[in-house]
């Protein structure tokens, strides 16, 4: 709202048209709340290997199993099309709507005029979500220094924040930088990247490594809320910088499918910030195994803070694998029988020819599973978030956006 299209209209603001604070309604917990904000730029961020890509195309998934929903995956880190098509079956985005150009679009481009283009065909399409995978390669295909913030703005700008005036979930998927002392502040880089950041900035943390055939788990911590509006419902542990927002959790399905569900933390349950996983191991593989802050410390050249979050990983065993209950363990060795990924391709004859999930047995698994293709976020299933207000009121409205 502007007076000669220059400055804010405060008075109109004062006169009772103030508009209400953001609300976060992209990937919502099982109690309803969200984690990602609609019309801004979002960032999720954490070490390799640690559930970053896993949970932004959960996020995808619960948009798409909207009737409003559409999706864009711009792939700067080539997973591949045959990945985040798996990996988004699995998670319980139907199939035909994956197959439909209107409501999902996957592009991989080599270079910053193809960027451009995507963002060009966006203007009309208007996605509801966009996830970016990496930031870290967006830059450098600008032809840019990802660690200066005169770069990193120049094509922030560009195409995160273009994005999200379109009106999208924009979802920069990030790294943390090697030294811990670094990590706490965020993504690696220049700080420019946390300022630009006008939703939330999450940080992902593997609380269970993520295994093929027997899923993981992860903690997501607040590193910025613009709003506040995730924060406010987020639990700050004791000794922790970051409040914790929620628990990732993935577990085998049946069939192709990948049971997860994301939750508020348990009453009691302590979740103060780990070591990277990668010192938590390091110490696992010493022989015998540090009892002392100080072996630590001398064994290893680290500090007390490093050495005393990498050993409170260790006794908390955060270097296995979380157990797998019997049935799991028949769905891993079927897929170990077979030559293709423990994520089948969706397109195989195999997956064509299997019957409907309502004619199949249903087979137990470690959470509830996937929804169908009908269903929406807040049906029976227990594992589906709740519908959010966005969804609710479009739906009341009886209108496509």
């Amino acid at each position: 709202m502007t007076v000669h299209g220059t400055y804010a209209d405060i008075a109109g603001l004062f006169s009772g048209t103030l508009p209400a604070s953001p609300e976060p309604d992209f990937l919502t917990r099982l109690d309803g709340h969200g984690l990602l904000y609609g019309e801004a730029v979002n960032s999720v961020f954490g070490e390799p290997e640690g559930g970053k890509t896993w949970l932004s195309l959960a996020a995808i998934a619960e948009e798409l199993r909207s009737p409003v929903g559409r999706g864009l995956f711009l792939d700067l880190d080539h997973n591949g099309v045959r990945s985040v098509a798996n990996r988004l079956v699995g998670l319980g985005a139907p199939r035909q709507v994956l197959a439909d150009p209107q409501r999902f679009r996957y592009a991989e481009p080599e270079g910053s005029n193809e960027v451009m283009a995507v963002v060009a065909d966006c203007e009309e399409w208007r996605p509801t979500i966009v996830v970016i995978d990496s930031v870290g390669e967006l830059v450098p295909l600008f032809r840019g220094d990802s660690n200066s913030s005169d770069d990193y703005t120049r094509v922030h700008r560009q195409v995160a924040t273009r994005l999200a005036k379109l009106g999208a979930c924009v979802v920069l998927i990030d790294h943390v930088s090697k030294s811990t002392e670094s990590q706490r502040y965020g993504a690696t880089g220049t700080g420019a990247k946390r300022r630009a950041i006008d939703g939330a900035a999450l940080r992902v943390r593997i609380r269970s490594p993520f295994t093929p055939g027997r899923g993981g788990s992860a903690v997501i911590t607040v590193n910025k809320d613009r709003h506040g509006g995730v924060r406010e419902h987020a639990h700050l542990d004791e000794g922790s910088k970051e409040p914790t927002a929620g628990i990732f959790e993935m577990g085998v399905g049946d069939g192709s499918s990948i049971a997860w569900k994301l939750r508020a933390p348990l009453a009691g349950e302590r979740l103060s910030e780990s070591a990277p996983l990668a010192d938590v191991t390091a110490l696992a593989a010493l022989d015998p195994q540090p009892e002392t802050v100080r072996d630590v410390k001398e064994r290893m050249g680290w500090g007390s803070n490093r050495a005393n979050a990498a050993l409170k990983g260790l006794r908390a065993g955060e270097h296995l694998t979380i157990p797998v209950p019997e049935e799991q363990e028949r769905n891993t060795e079927r897929a170990a029988d077979t030559s293709c990924s423990p994520f089948p391709d969706p397109y195989t004859q195999e997956q064509r020819n299997t019957p409907d999930q309502h004619e199949q047995e249903t087979v137990p698994h470690a959470f509830p599973a996937a929804t169908t293709e009908t269903q929406v976020p807040g049906d029976v299933t227990e594992n589906t978030p709740g519908l959010t207000p966005r969804v609710l009121e479009i739906l009341g409205k009886g209108h496509q956006r």
